[in-house]
């Protein structure tokens, strides 16, 4: 691993370990049943999940009998993934890495799944490039990414028009454009069937939406801490414009909708004779 990948791989991890992870790993966790329903994987078929967290679309993928492998860069959520796992009686493997540099060989893995995670990448073409070395001929690799149409992209447009993105740094939202996953994968994948979908997060109203963002998802404790307690509220006040503009009413709560796209790349070949 170079030097630029070590920092990438500690930035990552120092960047996850903020905030709440599980908190927002429980409101995510309809994200990763659609995007193992995408993938469908098949009892014995090798399944890898990238940017596992703490293991939402991995456990899922191994409940259905899949042999699984989940990379991680954060050390502790490898820790609570390996918790669930072995709470739950899953057993699955659980390894360091980003995507784009998977410490595994190619043409592992039948299906290759990553949750809000892929689109973290500095450098989609090298993690385009990665998920399909490690996927089989013939496999196949899903993406679950936020759009910039959606919350997500409103949320973060919000903030950056107070903090400065850091040099380099690409726009995560791009993934949730098909059109941008066609040009990272080129010819290396036979087709792709992409749809946007949404995952509801229900609050007690908005006040408490704008808490559970600048208390446990991590890029927005990274944001705050960036801006400073002097400013944060007037950018609280807008993240929550944003919210109030976005959500309505239901079942006595404030509910608001993410929306992200599911896409799912299938690569030329087929599956090797046994």
């Amino acid at each position: 691993m170079t030097a630029a990948n070590h920092t990438h791989h500690d930035a990552a991890a120092r960047l996850w370990s903020l905030g709440d992870y599980e908190a927002i790993a429980r409101l995510l966790e309809p994200v990763a049943e659609a995007a193992i329903d995408a993938g469908d994987p098949r009892p014995g078929e090798r399944v890898l999940d990238v940017g596992a967290g703490t293991g939402n679309a991995a456990l899922l993928a191994a409940e259905r009998g899949a042999d699984v492998v989940a990379v991680e860069p954060t050390p502790r959520l490898r820790e609570l993934g390996e918790r669930r796992a072995a709470a739950g009686g899953v057993s699955m493997a659980w390894t360091s890495g980003t995507a784009e540099r998977l410490p595994l060989p190619d043409g592992a893995f039948d299906a290759t799944v990553s949750v809000l995670a892929a689109m973290f990448s500095p450098d989609p073409p090298m993690a385009a490039r990665e998920l399909v070395r490690v996927t089989r001929p013939g496999g196949r690799i899903v993406l679950a990414s936020w759009t910039r149409e959606g919350l997500s992209g409103q949320l973060s447009a919000c903030v950056s028009r107070h903090v400065a993105a850091p040099p380099g740094m690409v726009d995560p939202h791009d993934w949730g454009d098909p059109e941008r996953l066609r040009g990272w994968f080129g010819p290396r994948i036979a087709s792709l069937r992409s749809q946007t979908h949404q995952v509801t997060w229900r609050f007690d109203d908005v006040d408490r939406a704008v808490g559970t963002l600048e208390r446990d998802a991590a890029a927005f404790v990274a944001a705050r801490a960036a801006i400073g307690d002097d400013r944060w509220p007037t950018v609280r006040a807008e993240l929550g414009d944003v919210l109030r503009g976005a959500g309505r009413a239901r079942d006595g709560a404030f509910a608001v909708d993410w929306t992200y796209l599911l896409a799912t790349a299938r690569l030329p070949g087929s599956r090797p004779a046994a």
